[in-house]
């Protein structure tokens, strides 16, 4: 009888337990800053060339990195294309200071793949997102 009373009070206490593994918890990171450098840094055009071309995003979207004369541009699918300005060689931000893409150095990844780390306003791809949270995206060429 004793084993029964333990076993019935099991029961009665497993929905309390089920439902507390099933909480969601909404962790906010810090968000990475995003601002316009007060000194612009020259990117020559051989380093620039190594970090050109196009890149996946994890969003399943498209990213082109191009120059046109001295100008430095990020191509995104769907938003179109924005002037960067250059923080360090591998590191731009858009000139309103929406987005920051940075980029690895090449002589320091892996042969045949070059990977990037996009910081951008959430409503960039989404009009339902909340103003002022950002989305980290990873891309990769």
């Amino acid at each position: 009888m004793r084993k029964l009373g333990i076993v019935a009070l099991a029961l009665a206490a497993w929905p309390a337990l089920a439902s507390a593994q099933t909480e969601e918890v909404r962790v906010i990171a810090p968000q990475d800053r995003i601002v316009l450098p007060s000194n612009m840094h020259n990117v020559w055009y051989d380093e620039f060339d190594e970090i050109a071309g196009e890149y996946a995003l994890s969003n399943g979207r498209t990213m082109r990195l191009s120059m046109c004369g001295n100008r430095m541009y990020a191509t995104l699918s769907g938003v179109g294309r924005m002037p960067l300005v250059a923080v360090s060689p591998y590191v731009f931000v858009t000139r309103d200071a929406a987005m920051r893409i940075a980029v690895e150095d090449p002589a320091r990844s892996p042969p045949n793949r070059l990977n990037a780390r996009l910081t951008v306003p959430a409503t960039m791809f989404s009009s339902m997102a909340p103003a002022g949270e950002q989305r980290i995206l990873m891309a990769w060429r």
